[in-house]
């Protein structure tokens, strides 16, 4: 019975922060800024908007841990990797979160290609399994569209699409798979400041809207910060890049749910 209560309010929680179904964690840095990343250049990108991660100049690797509302169930662990092939990119990644009564794991394959030097596109094939006691194991797959343009040397613009054929787990249960479009935008201030910003809308939830900022005070050091408006959340992170090892911190804030600490380790080879 208390195994029962425990799942039913992880799964209220699950749906309370649009985590159900899919796994949103792209790594502390996105984190840090809102999760506003689909106009960055970052290997994350590679679980997020795969024409994001075109930047990349050798095999990198990352990792990646939330911890959800500081509760062990929801926490989330994530690993990336990626390598470029003159100018194709190719990249993988793996995330699960749950217990042992309700388990979710996705796992990708993502492909980008630099059309030229200031347009890139990417695809996303992913593998997507839920695990439920008493309901047993279900899958699906799903396909993700991204894009990205450099407009000026200050503007990029990206959009993307999760889900287009709205694949879903089966009928009996409520889909848990979102479709979600997305528009983004980065601007540079300088080389040691951007900000960036995203509007993302899923279908029967309210348009989300989320804007990051970076800020480097020293060249292996960059503090950050963001909000969103649903739910209505603050996010505050930094980062620390020591020749190959890329260290990142971040936190975000819940106005029911509490705190989420994150952090990410990356090695570029």
């Amino acid at each position: 019975m208390i195994r029962i209560i425990i799942l039913g309010i992880l799964l209220i929680c699950l749906i309370s922060t649009k985590a159900h179904g899919q796994i949103f964690f792209m790594g502390a840095r996105f984190s840090a800024m809102a999760n506003a990343g689909s106009a960055m250049s970052d290997i994350w990108n590679v679980s997020y908007n795969p024409a994001g991660f075109t930047a990349i100049k050798s095999p990198t690797v990352s990792f990646g841990y939330d911890n959800r509302f500081v509760t062990k169930e929801l926490s989330v662990k994530s690993v990336v990797a990626a390598f470029p092939v003159q100018t194709n990119y190719f990249g993988c990644s793996f995330s699960s979160t749950g217990f042992e009564s309700y388990n979710v794991m996705l796992s990708s394959l993502s492909y980008g290609k630099k059309l030229s030097e200031r347009f890139s596109a990417g695809l996303k094939f992913n593998y997507h399994s839920l695990n439920i006691e008493s309901y047993g194991l279900t899958y699906t797959f799903s396909v993700d569209l991204g894009i990205q343009a450099k407009l000026t040397d200050q503007l990029v613009l990206a959009t993307q699409i999760v889900n287009p054929t709205r694949a879903k787990f089966g009928n009996d249960l409520i889909n848990p798979i979102e479709t979600i479009f997305c528009l983004g935008a980065l601007y540079t201030f300088s080389p040691k400041a951007f900000i960036t910003t995203e509007v993302e809308k899923s279908l029967g939830f309210p348009v989300n809207t989320k804007v990051g900022m970076e800020y480097k005070p020293l060249e292996m050091v960059a503090v950050r910060g963001g909000i969103s408006s649903f739910p209505l959340r603050q996010y505050f992170g930094m980062g620390i890049l020591l020749k190959k090892i890329k260290l990142d911190v971040a936190a975000s804030t819940h106005v029911s749910l509490g705190y989420s600490p994150q952090f990410s380790l990356g090695y570029e080879f």
